[in-house]
């Protein structure tokens, strides 16, 4: 008897714990290569006591067999070498591949920075040579300037942003243009 509830029991917990707004999730829609589906989780990367990024994400799925977490609704941020914010970036969904050490984000691209913000539809984030790109247009608010480019290339902390085929609204001082 004892045995039998402990089995009902771990049963119900899994179960409630592959859930959604839209009900269960059954193992038919979590697909064989499904390992793990979690809620509001927060996943970081730390060097001697100092964060180097946070991930706050409204759901995890993850699929082993290609080496992928799916995040959906994300707020990740990045900091400096001496642990203060240097952006944080704003996202409908994200693609971890930790093979590749790659980050893909889609969907309402926001990325506030103290260099400026850049709204757009795609980036990728190479966390091996520390760069954030975009092959799709994106639109730059820099010291109440708009600039819009064809795409975008810059490193992690956002210090030095490169845009494609700029244009641009306001003025801009020839001494103001860093990036």
């Amino acid at each position: 008897m004892n045995k039998i509830y402990l089995i009902i029991v771990l049963v119900t917990i899994f179960l409630s714990a592959c859930s959604d707004s839209k009900g269960s999730v059954t193992f038919k829609d979590m697909g064989k290569e499904t390992v793990e589906i979690t809620d509001s989780i927060i996943v970081y990367s730390s060097s001697k006591d100092i964060t180097l990024w946070e991930l706050y994400a409204e759901r995890l799925k993850k699929f082993p067999k290609d080496n992928l977490m799916y995040f959906s609704d994300i707020e990740l941020k990045l900091m400096n070498k001496d642990g203060t914010l240097a952006a944080t970036i704003f996202a409908d969904s994200a693609i971890v591949n930790d093979e590749m050490h790659t980050v893909y984000a889609q969907g309402n691209i926001e990325i506030y920075s103290q260099e400026g913000d850049i709204f757009g539809e795609t980036i990728t984030w190479d966390r091996k040579k520390e760069e954030i790109f975009s092959e799709d247009s994106v639109k730059v608010i820099h010291q109440g300037n708009v600039i819009q480019g064809t795409s975008f290339k810059s490193d992690s902390r956002f210090e030095h942003v490169t845009l494609h085929r700029a244009t641009a609204e306001g003025e801009v001082d020839e001494s103001e243009v860093l990036w």
